[in-house]
């Protein structure tokens, strides 16, 4: 977890500048491995995996280096360490709040479901890992613990939204398995009738 974006380091020590730039990118909805690839031509994934072999990391952690941002259709076939660090990575991005943009993105919230599901997290459990973030990865700085400020309402918000997504997903799930044994009391019912007719 902590190793993980040791590439944006590098890149941030480096190339300042450049890093400034792809970090204003992001402001306007763009994520941050496009941003990194449309100003340098690389990311801090390639950047981070290319420092982690040249020092002798081992495989396990290099992988997760190369592919906490992967595309979506990809995280299932992704070791278990890596899932993880995804699933941990984009919870907490999902509880900071972009005071700029204020929008649910929902790109992340598929990516937490398909790493929980694919790790054996259910819904339930998902809510209390979140519920138990600390409240300080919102902060950054104590300005924001202003009681006057818009922060506290936001947060609730965020944390509220969260919680109906879980609380969809479960819902869903419910749905699926009631449609699922209405189908198979209508299969057995209509077999019944079948037999009936047959023995008349």
């Amino acid at each position: 977890g902590l190793l993980h974006d040791f590439g944006r380091i590098c890149l941030h020590r480096y190339f300042p500048e450049e890093a400034s730039l792809a970090e204003s990118m992001t402001s306007d909805g763009m994520d941050i491995v496009s941003a990194e690839q449309a100003v340098y031509g690389t990311d801090h994934q390639e950047i981070g995996q290319l420092v982690a072999i040249k020092w002798g990391i081992p495989q396990k952690l290099t992988e997760v280096i190369a592919n906490h941002h992967p595309n979506y259709e990809s995280i299932k076939e992704l070791p278990v360490l890596a899932r993880i660090i995804i699933l941990a990575d984009n919870l907490l991005f999902i509880k900071q709040l972009n005071l700029e943009t204020l929008r649910v993105d929902s790109t992340r919230l598929n990516i937490v479901k398909t790493c929980a599901d694919s790790l054996g997290i259910d819904n339930s459990h998902l809510d209390k890992i979140y519920s138990i973030l600390p409240k300080h990865f919102l902060y950054g700085d104590e300005k924001h613990t202003d009681k006057s400020s818009a922060w506290p309402s936001l947060i609730k918000m965020n944390d509220e939204l969260f919680g109906l997504y879980v609380d969809l997903g479960r819902m869903f799930k419910e749905r699926q398995e009631l449609s699922r044994q209405m189908l198979q009391e209508s299969r057995e019912e209509g077999t019944l009738d079948s037999l009936k007719m047959a023995m008349s």
